[in-house]
């Protein structure tokens, strides 16, 4: 059975995505898995973006009800949350656990800017801290956060 154990708030500034602060909201330890859970900070530009992205989604359902056919028209827009999946997130531990992402996901109606990513196992008892990186597509860390268990 798969039990919460604990849940961290850190509030933690974790990168830039588009002109967008994206921050570590909170930190499930289950004892299977580790969920995190990352938001990013809206902006006027992350709100028209939003609006942007509502309005092409719009226009697409319009034409595909209308049965025009139009190169592009078979998939919806792209989500501009849909970014956050870019993120290289990693999660470590002081025993040398190793991390396998198991899930993720960000974006959604009204949750453009919010990204969940899950991790197995869960944090061994033995481990005396955790480490949230995330990397840049160069695989560079570009900011960590070390949290006690």
């Amino acid at each position: 059975m798969n039990m919460l154990t604990r849940v961290l708030a850190p509030a933690e500034l974790m990168a830039d995505v588009d002109a967008m602060t994206l921050v570590l909201t909170s930190i499930e330890l289950w004892t299977h898995r580790v969920d995190l859970f990352l938001a990013g900070v809206p902006t006027a530009d992350t709100e028209r973006r939003a609006r942007r992205y509502e309005a092409d989604l719009n226009e697409w359902a319009r034409k595909r009800s209308d049965g025009v056919s139009v190169e592009g028209t078979l998939s919806p827009p792209l989500q501009p949350g849909g970014r956050l999946l870019d993120l290289d997130v990693r999660l470590r531990d002081d025993v040398g656990t190793g991390y396998d992402q198991t899930i993720g996901s960000a974006g959604g109606t009204g949750t453009e800017w919010r990204m969940h990513k899950a991790f197995a196992p869960g944090l061994p008892d033995t481990a005396t801290h955790f480490v949230v990186e995330i990397a840049d597509s160069d695989g560079n860390v570009v900011h960590s956060l070390r949290l006690a268990t």
